[in-house]
């Protein structure tokens, strides 16, 4: 972090202090007050929907399979289950967004030319797609959204997940994309190894079709129903992530550290070496770091360079159903997110403009 950034960072989170005492903590304790009554409301509908899913695995163990009732009756326990699992979902989600809208935009006053969008910007398909750096996906769903320019860079951020055919998830976390001040003729590309390997299939996945199968099994007696489950949850299980990287040659990078951790390819040698130097090698692993990222993706194409930083947390949270809204350590750590777009502008002199 050089002196310039340095500067910039404390007169940011003074202004942020200041705003946060002088007009969100009022907001944010009246709100308080609904949040305790909608997470009272919240346990007690995720508690029944427990219960009844519990009732609704028991009966289907035991109950006559001759008894027209006792199938209705384990149907409905069944439906019901899952809309109060959907429900209380739904009551979380529609509580982070209420408080987004009520403060994200009073937020984003502090920081120079940033715009929330929330969840209904997002980056474009094929523009994820270009990248190489996902699997093949059919559903996308986005939480939060920004765009704005930093020291002349351009940049947009994504917060999402990316679904393949079955519902299996193939991407979760945040997407930075930065226009960069280097020409880029050709496409370069950095992929985690762990994820090429080990991460062929989500764990969450396999417990997905695990329950969905057993769900199947219990609530159908009709063996032509079953096999039709089973046989749909066997095509999507055989479905693998595949990564578009035919047409790339690979690098063999000298730091042998980063070779261990990482992948690269590049449709040009020359090019490739030139954007992934030592120092940028050094800076990328320590950005996957400071996320606690469970892996990291990097592609240059079109002028652009596109991070993908996987991870589970929940990013750019200003508060919950679980904690109290007051607790100035969330909204500090909303701060050090944003920070952290700029900081990549800084850390990766994105603002440099050099010719190859």
């Amino acid at each position: 972090m050089n002196n310039k950034f340095l500067k910039e960072y404390k007169e940011y989170k003074a202004k942020f202090t200041k705003l946060y005492h002088s007009e969100l903590l009022s907001i944010l304790r009246t709100l308080e007050a609904d949040r305790k009554k909608r997470l009272r409301k919240f346990l007690l509908v995720l508690l029944a929907s427990i219960v009844t899913l519990l009732i609704t695995i028991v009966c289907g163990l035991f109950y006559n399979s001759t008894n027209a009732i006792a199938e209705i009756l384990n149907w409905t326990f069944g439906i019901t289950a899952f809309v109060g699992l959907l429900i209380s979902i739904s009551l979380y989600d529609s509580f982070t967004m209420d408080i987004k809208s009520e403060c994200m935009q009073k937020l984003m006053l502090v920081f120079k030319s940033i715009k929330w969008k929330g969840p209904s910007g997002s980056i474009p398909d094929n523009f994820l797609t270009k990248s190489e750096l996902f699997p093949m996906f059919s559903t996308k769903s986005s939480d939060d959204y920004f765009e704005g320019i930093y020291s002349g860079v351009n940049f947009k951020v994504d917060e999402l997940r990316l679904d393949s055919y079955g519902g299996k998830q193939v991407f979760k976390g945040v997407v930075f994309n930065f226009k960069f001040n280097k020409p880029i003729k050709n496409k370069t590309i950095i992929i985690s190894k762990k994820e090429i390997s080990s991460k062929i299939y989500n764990i969450l996945y396999y417990a997905e079709l695990i329950i969905f199968a057993l769900m199947a099994i219990l609530l159908s007696k009709s063996s032509a129903t079953r096999n039709f489950y089973i046989n749909d949850i066997s095509k999507n299980f055989k479905k693998q992530k595949k990564y578009k990287h035919e047409k790339m040659q690979e690098l063999k990078l000298e730091d042998p550290v980063f070779s261990k951790r990482y992948e690269a390819y590049s449709s040009d040698q020359i090019e490739g070496r030139y954007l992934i130097t030592t120092a940028f090698m050094e800076r990328f692993q320590n950005l996957q770091t400071a996320f606690q990222a469970k892996s990291a993706r990097c592609s240059f194409f079109d002028d652009n360079i596109m991070i993908a930083l996987s991870t589970n947390k929940n990013v750019f949270e200003i508060g919950n159903l679980f904690r109290p809204l007051t607790d100035f350590k969330t909204m500090e750590t909303f701060f050090n997110e944003i920070i952290s777009i700029y900081l990549i502008i800084d850390l990766f002199k994105l603002n440099e403009k050099t010719k190859m």
